[in-house]
């Protein structure tokens, strides 16, 4: 006879029952469940031999078994702690399975989530389905109602409606009352909670299967959409405020109306997406407008599903909706306020989204370049900029010549305004430049923000949506700094570019180190501004331009080029190799030149330009700024001063033959003054075709131009040193050949490098003639 051990004699009978039913299972599972039977029929009100059971059949893989001791368990064992956590298994493998779930917030279970296999979820998952239909809903309102953690409870009660579409009616409201409870302690709009309740229970009340029957007060879906537009316009700049960090797209199905949206990757809920997913973004938010629009019986959304090419034609609909209320064909109601605003808005924060973050793009790092709205020039209608021929016998200079001006300003443009006022915008081409309809983006941009501040009501609703979205404060500023260069008020523009350059240089503490003091300031207000030095600098600079200071703008200009981005192999080409010539012949008036253009030929109103942010493209703005700055000077004000003279012919070198017109007329001035003395000459002028027509000039054929430019030497006076072109001087003449012989064998220096040396060395003289 076996004597029992000592553990086992402590042992119940049921229990001795399971321990020998365990002891088999590896080795004979028929005696293993043998023991188990037995154990069933001697005590079937015992949870210990009935779960023993369950868990046989569950590793055994027979879901319907399975299924039938689960039920059993539930219907006579409902408080056991065992089957609570069975049960919660359960759930968390239901919701993994389950696209509704993908970013579930089942955080109580994440732990063991992370442990268990995907046989193991599929198979519970399973044997949930094989369950009768009053089990299973039974089995989902008793895990929610047993949670304490909120996001958990919603996530099953989001399980239980879409189980059980017969419950949304029940359980919808009170998802969006325990939610918007739950993220007041949270202030940012990327919290949990928000993401929730947009990305999954907002699906639920309006396109939902019973989503019809649902009676959702009109006040609330306001506030809804207005909260779902925070949450996905917060997301979008969180990412692309942190565009260089590691960035996952995950698929889900909880956006509205939309196969795609973003996995929450931070604590705080925020996320980094990549670019190629922005546009699934803005499809979730044109779809949550479309769909809770159609549920307030808005037809302005009807026309939403394609946003890109219906931007235009959405807010031409918008416009006339105002007009009709404005004249009185349309009664003003709360609902149409309500609808006018968060259209307009939505189109506006996309056209706000596509320029503001297109033309930071090299805030985002690699190889993109950013672009800055500035004022850029217009050539007069036949005149002498279109005329690159260089003929001897027209060195003449015409006073009626006119010359490439300042646009001519005009009063605050409104968006009923017609488009013929509208300024031309062009962009800048290279390597790295993406600019693709900013012009027209810019344009809704404005256009929407006019109409946002058209009504009271709608101005009300604007100021109280942009406290709330702080995160596009630096977005927003850069736009309407730029919509005051649209709408030609340049003296406020004026008074905003100092502000930030004050704001970028302000002073500190007396108390602390000087050096300490300034560099934390600057780099912080580099992080709130939403303009680099260099591009407040270029801004300030056309405005003055623009305003016909010339002292402001040549300062300006002059101090950007101190900030010019350092030469590298990854900056773009030279606007000359890779663009357009500014003026082509082959352009009439009225037609703009091609999109590159720095200069358009007569025929608009005003011209603005998206100016590269590279070293090239900078360089080239700020010569042609200084070039028609001096040539205003020359010829408009008759400064026929020599040293505006000499320094308008060293900057007219720059991207030459693109400015000999200038060249021309200055010859003219010369030959009616009778010479010229610039004692910097040797230094910078390098171009042939300049000096070679300097040595015809000073020939008795050429005009006998008394000129001083040669080199001094040693033994000479500054009289004798001047060439006579009478020939009483063989000396000087061979002096002054050999000079200009000398200055040809430099036509091969970098002119870029000659400029900015030039700009920098003679940078004061420069500005003091142009004030």
């Amino acid at each position: 006879m076996v004597v029992p051990d000592i553990e086992l004699s402590n042992l119940a009978d049921e229990e001795y029952l399971i321990y020998r039913a365990k002891e088999l299972r590896l080795a004979s599972s028929s005696a293993s469940k043998s023991w188990l039977i037995t154990a069933q029929v001697l005590y079937p009100n015992n949870f210990a031999v009935q779960f023993e059971v369950y868990l046989i059949e569950k590793a055994a893989r027979n879901v319907m078994e399975a299924a039938k001791c689960l039920g059993n368990l539930l219907h006579q064992f409902q408080q056991e702690a065992s089957l609570f956590s069975e049960i919660d298994n359960i759930m968390r493998a239901v919701q993994s399975n389950s696209s509704l779930f993908e970013d579930s917030d089942y955080s109580c279970l994440a732990a063991s989530a992370a442990a268990a296999s995907n046989d193991d979820m599929n198979f519970l998952t399973q044997l949930f389905y094989a369950l009768p239909k009053g089990i299973q809903r039974g089995l989902v309102m008793g895990a929610a109602e047993r949670c304490t953690d909120t996001m958990s409870h919603c996530s099953l009660l989001l399980l239980l409606t879409s189980l059980f579409p017969e419950t949304t009616s029940l359980q919808a409201p009170n998802l969006v009352e325990t939610l918007l409870s739950a993220e007041k302690m949270n202030p940012s709009p990327l919290n949990p909670y928000r993401r929730k309740l947009v990305c999954s229970v907002l699906p639920v009340l309006v396109s939902g299967e019973s989503s019809s029957s649902l009676n959702v007060p009109r006040h609330l879906l306001h506030r809804l959409l207005g909260l779902a537009i925070e949450y996905y316009t917060a997301l979008l700049y969180s990412s692309n405020s942190t565009h260089s960090a590691n960035k996952s797209v995950h698929s889900s199905g909880n956006a509205i109306g939309n196969s795609s949206s973003v996995k929450p990757g931070n604590s705080d809920g925020s996320s980094n997406i990549s670019s190629n997913s922005e546009s699934s973004v803005w499809q979730s938010v044109f779809s949550c407008l479309r769909q809770l629009g159609g549920r307030l019986g808005w037809p302005l959304v009807e026309h939403l599903s394609n946003v890109e090419g219906n931007r235009e034609m959405i807010l031409q609909r918008v416009q006339a909706v105002m007009k009709n209320i404005n004249t009185g064909a349309q009664p003003e109601t709360e609902e149409t306020k309500k609808e006018l605003f968060y259209v307009t808005f939505v189109l506006f924060l996309h056209a706000l989204y596509e320029y503001t973050t297109n033309v930071a793009k090299e805030n985002s790092g690699g190889s993109m370049v950013g672009l800055t709205l500035v004022e850029a020039f217009i050539a007069p209608a036949g005149g002498g900029a279109n005329s690159s021929s260089h003929s001897r016998s027209s060195s003449v200079c015409s006073d009626d010549l006119d010359v490439l001006s300042p646009p001519r300003l005009k009063k605050h443009r409104t968006s009923q305004d017609n488009d013929s006022l509208v300024p031309y915008i062009s962009v800048g081409q290279g390597e790295g430049v993406c600019g693709a309809g900013l012009g027209q983006a810019l344009s809704t941009c404005i256009k929407c923000w006019d109409l946002l501040h058209s009504h009271a009501a709608l101005r009300t609703e604007l100021t109280a949506q942009l406290e709330r979205l702080s995160c596009i404060g630096s977005a927003l500023r850069l736009f309407t700094t730029d919509m005051l260069l649209h709408d030609a008020r340049l003296t406020e523009a004026s008074r905003d570019i100092k502000g930030m350059m004050a704001q970028l240089h302000g002073g500190g503490d007396a108390d602390a180190p000087p050096d300490a003091v300034a560099n934390a300031q600057q780099a912080a207000a580099a992080n709130t501004l939403p303009f680099s030095h260099l591009e407040l600098c270029l801004k300030l600079a056309s405005v003055n331009y623009a305003l016909n200071n010339f002292s402001g703008a040549a300062e300006a200009a002059l101090e950007a080029i101190k900030l010019l981005p350092p030469p590298s192999s990854t900056v773009p080409p030279s606007p000359t190799a890779s663009a357009p010539p500014l003026l082509s012949s082959s352009h009439t008036a009225g037609t703009p030149t091609p999109a590159a253009s720095l200069t358009i030929s007569a025929g608009v109103e005003r011209h603005l330009h998206l100016l590269p942010l590279s070293r090239a493209h900078c360089l080239q703005f700020v010569v042609t700024l200084l070039i028609n700055a001096l040539r205003t000077r020359i010829i408009h004000h008759k400064f026929h001063d020599d040293l505006i003279i000499g320094h308008l012919l060293t900057l007219v070198q720059f991207e030459w033959p693109k400015h000999e017109h200038i060249f021309v007329e200055m010859v003219g001035v010369l030959l009616k003054q009778g010479g010229l003395m610039y004692e910097q000459f040797p230094l910078y002028v390098i171009t042939p075709e300049i000096i070679e027509e300097l040595v015809y000039l000073h020939t008795r054929d050429g005009g006998a131009l008394h000129l001083d430019i040669v080199p001094p030497t040693p033994h000479l006076s500054k009289q004798q040193r001047t060439v006579s072109t009478r020939g009483t001087d063989r000396g000087s003449k061979h002096d002054f050949k050999q000079a200009m012989k000398k200055q040809m064998l430099r036509s091969d220096e970098s002119m870029p490098h000659n400029i900015i040396t030039f700009l920098n060395t003679e940078g004061h003289s420069l500005h003091q003639n142009l004030m």
